[in-house]
């Protein structure tokens, strides 16, 4: 730093003249810059005189601070004098810019956010960058980051008046799951595939693998898992985690159609040959509620069903079973639908022995 005296004039060029001033401000001579005397010397053939103002590199400056060179001189009467500035001129005095950052650097999985502190002797000017996920502005010395690629954040303070260079540091942000992509499907051997039947869930891109209904129920791990279908639209979301304990998810959405039509054959043959030995209905569907009732023709109740899955085989009256004769039949099935309608069937078969 400098003051140039080019206000100093030599009333005689030829000799040398010794200038005297008071040093002011809220510097400290000597401790916050390096000391200088009170006074100056302009050489012969000069009219001005440099000053040069260094600050102490090891001094403690809290705040900024002044340096003030005043050159007096005495005007009135010879026995009462007063003491008039005809020069002055004033610096100012900065501490040292800094800016240091923490943390250093951070690993973290994708979708987390870290925190960055930045500690520095002059906050009003400092400045963040970039602005990418970052919060709560570029101005704060505290702020949140949630990047999804590694990035290198920059905590910058520049003091334009100051004539100081910018000084920076950074935080960076490495991701450890930056090329984890997790995906999601299913199979199914229902066709089509109706309300209540059940499909295989399929996980790639994870290490492990949980699954969750809509209403974040646990319905089990593995990198494969059978559910059943319970809605005409319904989601399953599944959270698999890396080798470093980082966690991903994806979605899948599984669309059933409504399924309730009965188809009720009108023959059947148990003679145990495997072909036709047993007598129920067809469905394509699960409904809610279900009744198959078989009588023979005095109208006596053989036979009866709860679920579609229930069939006949030919025989009745309890664990001594015995073989119906060959003839004609009489049929009831009803049920509830999934969507609340209702069917209604009845009819005759034929077994045939």
């Amino acid at each position: 730093m400098l003051l140039r005296g080019s206000w100093i004039k030599r009333p005689d060029a030829d000799v040398d003249q010794t200038v005297h001033y008071i040093i002011e401000g809220t510097g400290v001579n000597g401790t916050d810059y390096e000391w200088i005397p009170d006074h100056v010397t302009i050489p012969s053939g000069s009219s001005y005189v440099d000053v040069y103002i260094r600050p102490q590199v090891l001094s403690d400056l809290k705040m900024l601070r002044t340096v003030s060179l005043k050159v007096l001189d005495t005007v009135g009467c010879p026995n009462n004098p007063v003491a008039l500035t005809i020069l002055s001129d004033t610096i100012s005095i900065l501490d040292s810019v800094y800016v240091s950052v923490f943390p250093e650097d951070a690993v973290i999985c994708r979708g987390e956010t870290v925190r960055l502190d930045a500690k520095s002797n002059y906050y009003d000017y400092l400045v963040w960058s970039p602005d990418y996920v970052l919060s709560p502005s570029l101005s704060d010395p505290v702020v949140y980051v949630r990047p999804d690629t590694s990035l290198s954040y920059l905590a910058t303070v520049f003091i334009p008046w100051s004539g100081c260079d910018a000084v920076v540091d950074t935080s960076d942000i490495s991701i450890f799951n930056a090329d984890m992509v997790v995906d999601l499907d299913y199979t199914t051997d229902s066709d089509p595939l109706c309300v209540y039947d059940t499909v295989t869930l399929q996980a790639i891109g994870g290490y492990s693998y949980a699954y969750f209904n809509r209403f974040n129920d646990l319905l089990g791990r593995g990198s494969e898992l059978e559910v059943i279908v319970p809605d005409r639209v319904y989601e399953y979301i599944v959270l698999a985690t890396d080798e470093h304990g980082c966690v991903d998810s994806a979605v899948v959405s599984v669309q059933a159609e409504v399924c309730c039509e009965v188809l009720v054959p009108t023959a059947f043959s148990p003679n145990g040959d495997g072909l036709n030995d047993r007598f129920g209905v067809v469905t394509y569907g699960n409904p809610e509620s279900f009744r198959l009732e078989i009588f023979n023709r005095w109208g006596e109740r053989i036979f009866i069903g709860y679920k579609p899955e229930d069939t006949w085989d030919g025989t009745y009256y309890g664990e001594d079973r015995i073989s119906a004769d060959a003839g004609v039949y009489f049929y009831t099935v009803q049920g509830v639908c999934y969507d609340r309608s209702m069917f209604h069937k009845r009819g005759d078969l034929t077994l045939v022995r």
